[in-house]
């Protein structure tokens, strides 16, 4: 008998796993990055529409992100990855870099459910692989929450939902954008850049 419960459960651990990959495999790019603002929220010379082979470098990030924590992060899906130890959950996404006129920017789908699966955490992070290993934003859970209201958003026809994250670097400045109604704030010690660490 037990052995039978346990194979119950196995399948219902494989089942979960088999969803929530599907919901990662939709591009962690944004389909479109024209937001209510108009125009200047599309990376130069990009149409909106234009689906683009999605870069890759997410385990690298994930690697530098437990080196910074002293974490053992493990795949639990596509971009979700935590610690059971201590109870470290984060999220990596990851986008090439667009130019534009005030430098920089990257562009980021953060999906609802991958909220959720933060939320259930005791210790989580959102975290956005810019353009390289090299630059990555690590955005502790309350913080990316508090943003999420400015944030563009798309919903799917079913009824699945998406924000937009968009992340600019200004000189020496990292900045999110948000539509501009709202705060634009600096993220810049909250970045992990080359060796150095998030102050």
């Amino acid at each position: 008998k037990f052995s039978s419960t346990r194979e119950y459960t196995r399948v219902d651990e494989i089942i979960d796993l088999v969803f929530s990959t599907a919901e990662d495999i939709l591009e962690e790019t944004p389909e479109e990055l024209a937001g209510e603002d108009g125009s200047e929220d599309t990376p130069s010379g990009r149409d909106p529409k234009e689906r683009e082979k999605p870069v890759s470098f997410n385990l690298a990030c994930v690697d530098k992100i437990g080196k910074f924590f002293n974490a053992d992060l493990t795949k639990q899906s596509r971009v979700v990855f935590g610690d059971l130890d201590s109870g470290l959950t984060i999220t990596c996404a990851v986008s090439k870099e667009y130019k534009n006129s005030s430098g920089p920017g990257y562009w980021f789908a953060f999906q609802q459910h991958q909220l959720e699966k933060l939320s259930e955490a005791s210790s989580a992070y959102a975290c956005f692989g810019c353009g390289s290993p090299e630059q990555i934003a690590v955005l502790p859970l309350e913080f990316i929450k508090s943003q999420l209201e400015g944030m563009n958003q798309t919903i799917r026809e079913d009824g699945r939902l998406y924000w937009h994250v968009q992340i600019h670097r200004e000189a020496e400045k990292w900045v999110m954008h948000r539509r501009k109604e709202y705060e634009w704030p600096e993220i810049t010690s909250m970045m992990l850049l080359g060796v150095e660490g998030a102050t």
